[in-house]
């Protein structure tokens, strides 16, 4: 059965002290992707730039990297680490929900299109503001029902 997993992205804000992942990222942005990531899927995971495909309740230490600090050929050596990751939790007809920015999925959805899954880029255009707006929608449709 075809399952839906949201990936989030990592955010610079983070606790000083090692978390499971869930609570490490603590900026706002970061609080209310990972709620909406929750009402949209069964399943969700963080796309960090240092440890790739992280499970939210994998304990992680604090650090410091961010894409405006990768060169090209390490973002795609990320983003093929992180499609090997993804490799080993998604099956045939899965939808992928990114809320991340461009880096994070650009490569990925080139090399995704070879597991017949489904992608989904919702923030794509949308400054912060709107897409905490969305994020806010997704929370409230969750919880009327709709």
């Amino acid at each position: 059965m075809p399952e839906t997993i949201v990936l989030v992205a990592c955010v610079k804000e983070k606790a000083n002290t090692a978390l499971p992942a869930k609570d490490l990222y603590i900026s706002g942005w970061f609080k209310k992707a990972a709620a909406a990531a929750q009402v949209l899927g069964p399943s969700w995971f963080i796309l960090s730039t240092k440890h790739g495909l992280l499970n939210p309740d994998t304990i992680v230490e604090p650090y410091q990297k961010a894409f405006r600090d990768m060169d090209d050929a390490e973002r795609k050596y990320w983003a093929e680490n992180v499609f090997r990751q993804l490799q080993q939790v998604v099956t045939t007809g899965d939808t992928l929900i990114f809320l991340a920015d461009k880096d994070y999925y650009e490569i990925l959805l080139e090399l995704l299109q070879t597991l017949c899954v489904q992608t989904q880029t919702p923030l794509t255009g949308m400054d912060i503001e709107d897409q905490m707006c969305w994020f806010d929608e997704q929370l409230e449709e969750s919880q009327s029902g709709s």
